[in-house]
Protein backbone atom coordinates (compact mmCIF):
# COMPACT_ATOMS: atom_id res chain seq x y z
CA UNK A 1 0.00 0.00 0.00
CA UNK A 2 0.97 3.79 -0.95
CA UNK A 3 2.00 5.10 2.80
CA UNK A 4 0.96 8.51 1.97
CA UNK A 5 -2.80 6.52 2.01
CA UNK A 6 -1.88 4.88 5.07
CA UNK A 7 -1.12 8.74 6.53
CA UNK A 8 -4.36 10.01 5.49
CA UNK A 9 -6.37 6.84 6.68
CA UNK A 10 -5.10 7.61 9.59
CA UNK A 11 -5.93 11.13 10.09
CA UNK A 12 -9.30 10.38 8.73
CA UNK A 13 -10.68 7.50 10.55
CA UNK A 14 -7.83 7.41 13.80
CA UNK A 15 -6.41 4.73 15.68
CA UNK A 16 -9.74 2.31 15.23
CA UNK A 17 -9.74 2.37 11.39
CA UNK A 18 -6.44 1.04 11.56
CA UNK A 19 -6.79 -1.32 14.56
CA UNK A 20 -9.77 -2.12 12.17
CA UNK A 21 -7.59 -2.85 9.44
CA UNK A 22 -5.12 -4.71 11.27
CA UNK A 23 -8.26 -7.16 12.89
CA UNK A 24 -9.34 -7.56 9.07
CA UNK A 25 -5.48 -8.91 8.24
CA UNK A 26 -5.27 -11.13 11.30
CA UNK A 27 -8.97 -12.89 10.77
CA UNK A 28 -7.61 -13.21 7.13
CA UNK A 29 -4.29 -14.96 7.58
CA UNK A 30 -6.12 -17.42 10.54
CA UNK A 31 -8.62 -18.13 8.36
CA UNK A 32 -5.82 -19.40 5.65
CA UNK A 33 -4.46 -20.97 8.28
CA UNK A 34 -7.60 -22.81 9.42
CA UNK A 35 -8.42 -24.09 5.97
CA UNK A 36 -4.56 -25.43 5.53
CA UNK A 37 -5.13 -27.43 8.73
CA UNK A 38 -8.31 -28.20 7.59
CA UNK A 39 -6.47 -29.99 4.12
CA UNK A 40 -3.99 -31.38 6.14
CA UNK A 41 -6.01 -33.29 8.12
CA UNK A 42 -7.96 -34.56 5.32
CA UNK A 43 -5.12 -35.42 3.85
CA UNK A 44 -3.95 -37.74 6.92
CA UNK A 45 -7.37 -39.11 7.36
CA UNK A 46 -7.03 -40.21 3.80
CA UNK A 47 -4.17 -41.98 4.01
CA UNK A 48 -4.93 -43.65 7.28
CA UNK A 49 -7.83 -45.03 5.36
CA UNK A 50 -5.64 -46.46 2.93
CA UNK A 51 -3.60 -47.88 5.75
CA UNK A 52 -6.41 -49.16 7.31
CA UNK A 53 -8.10 -50.82 4.80
CA UNK A 54 -4.62 -52.79 3.90
CA UNK A 55 -4.23 -53.91 7.40
CA UNK A 56 -7.91 -55.44 6.53
CA UNK A 57 -7.44 -56.99 3.31
CA UNK A 58 -4.51 -58.82 5.14
CA UNK A 59 -6.52 -59.59 8.23
CA UNK A 60 -8.60 -61.44 5.84
CA UNK A 61 -5.90 -63.18 3.96
CA UNK A 62 -4.49 -64.49 7.04
CA UNK A 63 -8.40 -65.69 8.12
CA UNK A 64 -8.50 -67.83 5.61
CA UNK A 65 -5.53 -69.08 5.78
CA UNK A 66 -6.05 -70.15 9.26
CA UNK A 67 -9.33 -71.43 8.35
CA UNK A 68 -7.85 -74.17 5.57
CA UNK A 69 -5.30 -74.74 8.27
CA UNK A 70 -8.09 -75.53 11.24
CA UNK A 71 -9.96 -77.72 8.72
CA UNK A 72 -6.69 -79.79 7.16
CA UNK A 73 -6.27 -80.31 11.87
CA UNK A 74 -9.98 -81.20 12.18
CA UNK A 75 -10.08 -83.95 9.39
CA UNK A 76 -6.41 -84.82 10.48
CA UNK A 77 -5.00 -84.36 7.28
CA UNK A 78 -2.43 -82.32 8.54
CA UNK A 79 -0.43 -84.52 10.03
CA UNK A 80 2.37 -86.05 7.07
CA UNK A 81 1.82 -89.50 8.44
CA UNK A 82 -1.82 -89.70 7.97
CA UNK A 83 -1.29 -88.11 4.54
CA UNK A 84 0.64 -91.19 3.86
CA UNK A 85 -1.26 -93.68 5.28
CA UNK A 86 -4.55 -91.98 3.07
CA UNK A 87 -2.61 -91.86 -0.07
CA UNK A 88 -2.19 -95.85 0.39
Amino acid sequence: MDPHLIVEAIKIGGLQLCLFVLFLIYIKYQTKMAARQTEMVAEQNKQNYDVLKGFIETQQLMIGQLARLESNIVNNTFCPLVRERDRI
